[in-house]
């Protein structure tokens, strides 16, 4: 149990991580995309939200399933 524990919080780690760098990538194309009005940036913005979004379902499903599955 405590290696599958050690196991789903690394993965935890690793999948915050990228979201903290998605988040500070997005808010430089965002603050990039209003001044200098480039709609190219804006749009990788939106398309961070969205990975960013989809890590975070990623995270409760495996909360989820983990605590269904430790006991």
């Amino acid at each position: 149990m405590e290696r599958h524990f050690e196991k789903e919080l690394n993965n935890l780690k690793a999948t915050l991580e990228r979201m903290s760098r998605l988040a500070q990538e997005s808010l430089v194309y965002a603050t990039r995309a209003l001044l200098e009005e480039d709609k190219t940036l804006a749009e990788k913005t939106f398309t961070n939200e969205r990975a960013i979004n989809n890590l975070e379902i990623d995270i409760d499903l495996s909360d989820i399933m983990f605590v269904t599955t430790a006991n």
